[in-house]
């Protein structure tokens, strides 16, 4: 199970440059969203899902992301690369986009946390530790937040990966965790 996000702070970039739009779209894209120059929303909506799918998908594998090698579909709620896809949530509220993908079929909760100001890298990392802290007290209290040999968090219990994601961007500090079935939630 791969589980990826990614969150795009709107108030920080609302500026869309026609050259990032063609080096970020797919080809399928080009005819799906015709009007996208005109959308920024749109635009960040399109690469938190890439970026998010990209995420997951470098858990299992290592590999450059080339953006406009992944296609989004927003209606059909997936993102393909090669022959591989994902399931995509997104929300958008009036000042970010946050993006989940999962590989398959998955309970997962997220959470953002927002501030009223620009936060520090340092302090994006805390917020973002603290949340996934949180979140792992309550739905798997037994988990073990450890790094393998890559120096890659991994967060295990009872011997199984727990599939997690966080990002940050400006004021947002967004944390995915996969629920395991012992999690109240079930």
């Amino acid at each position: 199970m791969q589980l990826g996000n990614d969150i795009v702070d709107l108030k920080i970039d609302s500026t869309i440059r026609p050259r990032f739009i063609e080096r970020i779209l797919h080809p399928e894209e080009v005819l799906r969203y015709p009007t996208i120059q005109n959308d920024p929303v749109l635009v960040w909506t399109l690469w938190a899902a890439k970026e998010s799918a990209f995420k997951a998908y470098r858990q299992n594998n290592m590999r450059y992301f080339i953006p406009n090698l992944w296609a989004v579909d927003l209606q059909n709620n997936r993102v393909q690369f090669g022959t591989q896809s994902w399931i995509l949530k997104v929300e958008c509220t009036g000042d970010a986009v946050a993006a989940t993908c999962s590989s398959s079929e998955m309970d997962f909760i997220s959470v953002v946390r927002t501030s009223e100001t620009e936060l520090s890298p340092r302090d994006q990392s805390a917020l973002s530790r603290d949340v996934l802290k949180e979140l792992t007290q309550r739905y798997a209290p037994r988990a073990v937040l450890s790094k393998d040999e890559g120096g890659v968090p991994r967060l295990t219990m009872d011997d199984e990966i727990i599939p997690f994601s966080m990002s940050h961007h400006g004021r947002h500090v967004f944390v995915s965790l996969a629920l395991p079935n012992q999690s109240p939630l079930h």
